[in-house]
């Protein structure tokens, strides 16, 4: 595989990173984006948005979980038979 960079700037400090290392060009190049990609894996990345369709999948997975209880009374602990607060 063959990378060529026709980039100047790119060229002019890949020959002084392999100036001052010993290293050849190649290696220079090769070590910096390997220590650039490795700080980039460290980074923090933001947390993708979920979609509506991710969302309502999650619902799906609840109720294959759980199971459906169309007729649960959620507040059923709160009140009591005359609807007065427990």
């Amino acid at each position: 595989m063959v990378l060529h960079i026709t980039d100047d700037r790119a060229c002019e400090l890949a020959a002084e990173l392999a100036a001052l290392t010993g290293e050849t060009q190649a290696r220079a190049v090769t070590m910096a984006l390997e220590e650039r990609l490795d700080r980039e894996r460290a980074r923090p990345r933001p947390r993708k948005k979920a979609t509506v369709e991710e969302i309502l999948a999650i619902g799906r997975q609840v109720v294959r979980d759980l199971g459906y209880q169309p007729d649960l009374d959620h507040t059923a602990f709160l009140y009591d038979e005359r609807g007065m607060p427990k």
